[in-house]
């Protein structure tokens, strides 16, 4: 698409923390489900998770801004991103919307 992102924003959250957001939200979809297959499936999408962001890491290493996103709120990530966004990545930077990747495992609050 000859898009070139301004920043990669990483949001880090821990492998458990993903998984139990994951369990959380299977169970609000559908509250009949096992125990033990919500397990399997979740451990499933992070593992499948860790393998895509392998090669991301490879590739963009440079460019990724990590930001620890364990134990904060929704409001609170949002709140943090927008204070990052506000910042000229050049000095004498034209002001347009910032054109960012916002990476992250399951459960980490990038659709919000």
């Amino acid at each position: 698409m000859a898009i070139l992102p301004d920043q990669f924003v990483h949001l880090d959250l821990s492998q458990q923390e993903s998984i139990n957001a994951i369990k959380e939200k299977a169970l609000e979809q559908d509250e009949n489900q096992s125990i033990t297959h919500l397990d399997e499936i979740a451990n499933e999408m992070y593992h499948e998770y860790e393998l895509n962001m392998r090669h991301v890491r490879e590739t963009f290493s440079q460019f990724i801004f990590h930001t620890d996103v364990t134990g904060l709120d929704s409001s609170e990530i949002s709140v943090n991103l927008a204070k990052m966004l506000r910042i000229r990545f050049r000095h004498q930077a034209p002001r347009r919307p910032p054109r960012v990747v916002i990476l992250g495992p399951p459960g980490s609050g990038r659709s919000t």
